[in-house]
């Protein structure tokens, strides 16, 4: 319990303020939602994926173009079962437009990386 709080108090706010990371500050955001009751959360979540599905909309020529080809916008995304209408991109997409779908207002360099292994081990 008391490595614990040191970690969480001590060693990891030095550890991310040093890397200039925002995970920290990400985690201090979502970390009380846990305590939120289930329709709270299920709001939030809805409310930030329409604040998304605007922002790349208005944003990302790739996915506006996406979002467009297959005859969608933002707002016919009204409730759960819309999603499905939002287009699918595969994993050979994603390594060929990687460029294409970053935002206006994003530069590939400022960007934080990250890799994943995924379920294939790739």
């Amino acid at each position: 319990m008391k490595m614990a709080f040191i970690r969480r108090n001590i060693i990891e706010p030095v550890y991310y303020a040093w890397n200039k990371s925002p995970l920290l500050s990400y985690w201090r955001e979502i970390e009380p939602t846990q305590y939120l009751p289930e329709m709270t959360l299920r709001q939030r979540q809805w409310e930030r994926l329409r604040i998304i599905l605007d922002f790349v909309y208005t944003n990302n020529m790739f996915y506006r173009h996406r979002f467009d080809e297959n005859g969608v916008r933002p707002q016919d995304i009204q409730r759960p079962e819309d999603i499905s209408l939002i287009p699918i991109l595969t994993k050979e997409q994603i390594k060929e437009h990687t460029k294409e779908m970053i935002s206006d207002g994003y530069q590939l360099e400022e960007l934080m990386k990250f890799k994943t292994g995924g379920s294939t081990g790739k």
